[in-house]
């Protein structure tokens, strides 16, 4: 399995059961609103498989505003694409791209995934078990 079947099943397992993660209180309206969190997880799951993800947060609006998207393997991933404008994929090659281009990408972030994650220990979420959740949930 490449990153972006793992990606598309992580998609699949978020759409479908969303409403019955409880572990992370945030992704109860996926893709709205849940751009951090499933990022996060599907870095993890990323990881547990053996590929080398990296969690990019990028700001705009003088920093009021921010969207999380991954890079894997030379390309990006945003598993919250529908968030966006329209003409957005799952997958794409370039940030240059007008609806990625207006962030101001967090280097320390992107270099510092554990400053990300930090997100899961600031709010009442347990990263562990809604990683255990999804995985259990992917490939039925």
């Amino acid at each position: 399995m490449d990153w972006k079947d793992v990606i598309n099943e992580i998609r699949r397992v978020l759409m479908k059961h969303h409403h019955e993660i409880t572990t992370a209180p945030c992704l109860s309206d996926f893709p709205n609103g849940s751009c951090e969190a499933a990022n996060i997880i599907a870095y993890e799951i990323l990881c547990q498989k053996g590929f080398e993800p990296e969690l990019v947060k990028g700001y705009w609006d003088d920093g009021n505003e921010y969207h999380c998207w991954l890079r894997c393997c030379g390309e990006l991933a945003d598993i919250t694409f529908e968030q966006m404008d329209e003409g957005s994929e799952l997958f794409f090659k370039s940030e240059a791209l007008p609806q990625y281009a207006k962030y101001e990408i967090d280097k320390t972030s992107a270099n510092e995934y554990h400053k990300i994650k930090d997100c899961f220990k600031r709010r009442p979420y347990d990263l562990k078990a809604t990683v255990d959740f999804v995985l259990s949930k992917m490939g039925n």
